[in-house]
């Protein structure tokens, strides 16, 4: 039965819609509270559209009636093609060629109709209405399929009610790119356009963004390719969102079937070119960006051709061009030149995070910083800049690749000095950017290096002195980055002293921020400082610190971070401290217990700690005390809130508990007080060992393992309830970092227990965390995991040889592999003592990996005279073991394993000088 609208309520409607342009505020909400109740009518619906319909209401009715209809399909709808919906159909059908307002409304209800109702019905019958005789309803019917094109793309595609929906319109959109009308041409090819890229990128989706392969296109896109192509190029000179539609549309294809364009290539070519040189710093910039990422779709497999390599100096000229920052760009990114006395702005400060604040699980790889930053505030947004400056990386990476990078260089370079030389500020910051971008692929020779320094940093008018702070920005982008490729200390000297006069000294914000950035990536590559240059840096940061604000705070304390990891116990003299301490403790009696600001200086006082070791007592104590504090009220805060994120506790919770393990790391057991007078401290930690959030646990097992390195009298009565935290944590390989902390723990738990160890949980704990430590080899390829694994296993093996011993053969290979990636210290020694021991106990264990375990003690460059003693024990042993056959042997298994790599050269030839001391 068909819906029949009631006169009563019909009226009631359309008053409100008439009210709704009222001036008074008070009756419009009275209007939208009336809305608001009647959308709780199921036939609500069906009035707009009958109002919506009727030619007889004024367009402001018509219109407004519109709008709450498609908000009401999109928020009420309840599926299927009830009479209701039915009734709405065919009044929307109606109307769809009518006023041209009135048909674009019809076509976002009709879109909406279809993505809700999810029913090929819906949209055969609007596809149908694209033959009709009437342009009006071609006209209103072409808008809809637009708008249906990008509302329901995936439908189109997934839904297989729909496959012969799309096999029928796909055709009818190509024949349209050819229609008398411009403007249903353009919204035709925008339709195809999209539904080609959407098909495209849910295949890649399907395949996981596996980019090895272009995965294959389903044959109702690819048959209609050829008459696509045909019908784009005779829309090349239309205007700029057509040229924008069509470049988007060979960029497609080039992506998916490059060999398709190949009888055009030619013409391909010179049409993008010349789309960009004409869009190039226009308000049609989006269509130059269109254009420029064509390049990247197909330079892997044309840069070779001499079609390509013809045009390859006209094509460098333009992305350098393309490089210039645009107006708007410009106006985005600059304040006032001198703001560094000038308070932050909210949308300025960045949230001040701890180092490691994200959730474990995606945080594993480590921040890139600058590397692909290309020196901008905003990474994210994709603009013709950065377009140009991925074509520009890839043609480089392709002339390295080719060893043509001589030839690269001699036209990019030129084009670079030519730049260097304008007047505008705007060309000068392109080309800076420039060098910046071929600076991390080692092809600028030491002439270039000299010439581009000394230019930009001291001859003339050095750029590091432009008045303009874009200018400035981007040079210590720049020259940061060149700061590893440059072999010259007169020339790494010369960058670093113009860095930290930046850092010191520029009155601009952004450019501190960005001299500061490049000052760590610096001190993060660097092998190391001299003494008079940590003086130095220390007098830039102290500078910096005095005036910089929360938006320049983070990266000057990462910068602390840096070089306490770069120079350690360095530091530890009362100049270095003089010039250190002050700027930090400055800042850390200013914060409050809850100030955000808070994460990252905890982490930089974590790493001074470590640094300064004993040094750091004077400042022990307080920042002890305050960690407990501080890690009490987070905790609670954590527990209130039910472990939501949202409501607190947990970014000021990690900074606290790695502060701790920082103290501890440095000062050892000189603070066994401070821990012993704070006994909720091991309450704290079984609390916060059953957080869902990764990076707390992780920093929980962390400072777990210190304190048993460090103060295992006050911990120890508490082992009992941490170990079943510990097995469970253990498992669960997936949260790794986790996992990696708890591996690292038992192993100093079991150092510090001995033979006891073996013992714990009535003898029958120890068994299950060796089984458990044993299976990680083949459950995880985090490399940080495997190594404390590989330590902790071989602990176990020095305090309880009897209980690994036997299971010696599961894990010997990836053992040896991961130990000669260990650090050389005392847990390494220990290491390869514990092998001996279990090689003693069951030499058969080891037998058939007798050459991994060579390769292994072999690779070990400084091995002490204790562990080269054990060694040749373990080898005569080996030798007795096998009698006569032993020469024999020693060459057939070692020329083996040399054959197939698992042996190098090196300790191949270590190998047989130790054997034949033998």
């Amino acid at each position: 039965m068909s819906f029949q609208p009631d006169e009563q309520h019909y009226m009631q409607v359309l008053n409100l819609l008439t009210n709704a342009s009222n001036p008074s505020k008070e009756v419009v909400a009275d209007v939208w509270r009336q809305f608001e109740e009647y959308s709780k009518r199921r036939d609500f619906n069906c009035y707009l559209a009958a109002i919506m319909g009727n030619t007889q209401h004024g367009m402001m009715e018509r219109q407004w009636a519109a709008m709450v209809l498609k908000n009401g399909i999109s928020d009420n709808f309840e599926g299927g093609i009830k009479p209701e919906l039915s009734f709405i159909l065919n009044q929307l059908t109606q109307c769809i060629g009518h006023d041209k307002c009135i048909r674009k409304a019809v076509a976002n209800c009709l879109s909406m109709l279809v993505r809700e109702s999810e029913s090929p019905e819906v949209a055969a019958q609007i596809c149908t209405m694209l033959n009709n005789q009437n342009p009006d309803i071609v006209s209103g019917a072409m808008q809809t399929v637009y708008n249906m094109v990008e509302d329901c793309s995936r439908l189109l595609f997934e839904d297989s009610k729909f496959n012969q929906i799309t096999q029928q319109l796909i055709p009818t959109l190509i024949k349209f790119m050819s229609h008398g009308d411009q403007t249903m041409r353009e919204q035709a090819l925008w339709a195809v356009v999209n539904l080609f890229t959407c098909c495209h990128e849910l295949l890649l989706l399907r395949d996981d963004g596996n980019l090895a392969q272009a995965p294959e296109l389903p044959d109702v896109v690819k048959s209609h390719i050829p008459s696509f192509l045909q019908n784009i190029m005779r829309l090349a000179m239309e205007p700029p969102n057509v040229q924008k539609g069509v470049c988007r549309g060979l960029v497609f294809v080039a992506e998916t079937n490059l060999q398709m364009l190949t009888p055009v290539l030619k013409d391909t070519f010179e049409y993008m070119i010349m789309i960009q040189n004409t869009y190039l710093l226009t308000d049609n910039e989006d269509v130059a960006l269109e254009a420029c990422d064509f390049w990247s779709a197909v330079l892997d497999e044309v840069f070779t051709t001499d079609l390509f390599q013809s045009k390859v100096n006209e094509l460098i000229t333009i992305f350098l061009k393309s490089l210039t920052y645009s107006e708007i760009q410009h106006s985005i990114l600059m304040g006032q030149e001198e703001d560094v006395s000038i308070p932050d702005k909210a949308k300025d400060i960045r949230p001040q995070w701890s180092a490691s604040n994200a959730t474990e699980e995606t945080s594993d790889d480590e921040d890139d910083g600058d590397e692909n930053s290309d020196g901008e505030e905003d990474p994210l947004t994709w603009n013709l800049r950065k377009s140009a400056a991925y074509n520009i990386r890839l043609i480089c990476l392709r002339a390295k690749e080719t060893k043509t990078e001589g030839s690269f260089l001699s036209v990019f370079m030129p084009e670079v000095y030519k730049r260097l030389m304008c007047q505008d500020w705007e060309t000068i910051e392109s080309a800076i950017f420039a060098i910046g971008i071929i600076s991390s692929y080692e092809i600028l020779t030491p002439t270039y290096h000299g010439q581009l320094l000394n230019g930009l940093l001291v001859e003339g008018k050095p750029a590091i002195k432009h008045p303009h702070p874009l200018v400035r920005s981007i040079l210590c982008w720049t020259i940061g980055r060149l700061h590893s490729e440059v072999q010259e200390q007169q020339l790494q000297d010369l960058i670093l002293g113009a860095v930290l006069e930046t850092v010191g000294n520029d009155r601009s914000k952004l450019v501190v921020d960005w001299a500061a950035r490049a000052l760590n990536t610096i001190l993060e590559k660097t092998d190391g400082v001299t003494p008079p240059q940590v003086n130095a840096i220390l007098l830039s940061l102290g500078k910096a610190f005095s005036f910089c604000q929360v938006r320049n705070l983070k990266i000057l304390l990462c910068c602390v971070i840096s070089l306490c990891e770069l120079v350690g116990s360095q530091l530890d003299t009362p100049e270095f401290k003089a010039l250190l301490m002050p700027p930090l403790t400055s800042r850390w009696e200013q914060y409050s217990n809850e100030d955000p600001r808070l994460c990252t200086l905890m982490d930089c006082m974590s790493q001074v700690a470590v640094a300064l070791g004993p040094g750091f007592q004077p400042w022990a104590e307080g920042s002890y005390q305050r960690s407990v504090q501080m890690l009490i009220r987070q905790t609670e805060i954590r527990l209130k809130s039910d472990y939501h994120n949202g409501d607190g506790g947990d970014e000021l919770l990690t900074p606290s508990l790695s502060l701790i393990s920082g103290l501890l790391d440095g000062l050892g057991s000189s603070i066994e007080s401070l821990v012993g007078a704070s006994p909720i401290l091991f309450e704290l930690l079984l609390t916060n060992m059953k957080d869902p959030n990764g990076e707390i646990r992780m920093a929980t097992f962390g400072l777990l393992g210190d304190l048993i390195k460090w103060c295992y009298p006050h911990i120890r009565p508490h082992i009992p309830n941490y170990l079943v935290m510990m097995q469970a944590s253990l498992i669960n390989v997936s949260s790794r970092k986790t996992c990696s902390n708890v591996a690292w723990a038992l192993g100093q738990l079991a150092e510090k227990m001995g033979p006891d160890f073996r013992n714990i949980g009535d003898g029958s704990l120890a068994p299950r965390l060796l089984d458990q430590l044993i299976k990680t080899y083949d459950m995880s390829t985090f490399e940080k995991l495997l190594q404390n694994v590989t330590v902790t296993i071989g602990v176990f093996a020095r305090v309880c040889p009897d209980l690994v011993a036997p299971r010696l053969a599961e894990f010997i290979r990836p053992w040896c592999k991961y130990v000669k990636q260990l650090d050389e210290d005392d847990e390494l020694t220990n290491s390869y003592l514990g092998l001996v021991d279990l090689i003693r106990l069951n030499p058969n264990g080891c037998f058939d990996s007798f050459a991994n375990v060579c390769d292994a003690i072999c690779s070990w460059e400084g091995i002490t005279p204790q562990v080269q003693k054990q060694y040749y024990s373990v080898l005569q042993l080996f030798k007795t073991h096998i009698g006569a056959g032993w020469d024999q042997y020693i060459q057939q298994v070692c020329w083996i394993f040399f054959f197939f790599k698992m042996l190098s050269t090196a300790h191949f030839e270590i190998l047989f000088s130790r054997i034949r001391v033998l």
